[in-house]
């Protein structure tokens, strides 16, 4: 089940100034559900997994609170136009996986025998993602003519390590983290 409330607006100040904010509320759980936790397959005993219930947890990559904002300015020169924005994202914490960081019951027969529990962490699949906040930034000049445009960007500026995916199995644990930070330039010419 997924509710949500989301709301955005554009602010237009004066002198070129403008602001664009966006925000996400949402509440997302899995009503029913229990499943094969593929984090306990033992091989030893031919593959075999325990189950888990996942009734009550919440959805994968669903965070409870986005929220971004995008300033930016435009000035006209005498030799063409002067253009800079700033991006911050916030996103609250999430999982990653449909586990939500729920201990591993690893069992040791198909009679379903425990052998061991161990939390998430220990057992080396802990799927939380913390809160964090990135930020990007950019200036750009563009003659007046049209013809010539002159970047320079900078991404992930409080580098920041975000993982925003994960690939869980038996035995795997894969993270897709965001770009690390980077600055770059950019020249473009239009015919």
């Amino acid at each position: 089940m997924v509710y949500g409330v989301e709301a955005e607006s554009v602010l237009r100040f004066g002198n070129g100034f403008m602001l664009n904010l966006n925000a996400l509320w949402l509440d997302s759980e899995i009503k029913e559900g229990v499943v094969a936790d593929v984090r306990s397959q033992n091989y030893d005993a031919g593959g075999i997994t325990s189950m888990i219930d996942l009734s009550g947890n919440e959805l994968p990559l669903a965070p409870k609170l986005t929220f971004n904002a995008r300033l930016q300015h435009t000035i006209e020169l005498a030799r063409g136009t002067l253009d800079w924005q700033v991006l911050a994202s916030y996103r609250s914490a999430y999982y990653l996986t449909q586990y939500n960081n729920r201990d591993v019951v690893f069992v040791s027969d198909t009679a379903g025998t425990v052998d061991r529990v161990e939390d998430a962490a220990t057992a080396g699949f802990p799927d939380r993602q913390k809160a964090e906040t990135t930020l990007n930034a950019g200036i750009g000049f563009t003659t007046l003519d049209g013809h010539w445009r002159f970047e320079a960007w900078g991404s992930n500026l409080l580098d920041k390590d975000i993982s925003q995916k994960a690939l869980v199995g038996s035995g795997i644990n894969v993270r897709f983290l965001n770009d690390a930070r980077s600055y770059g330039l950019r020249v473009r010419y239009q015919f």
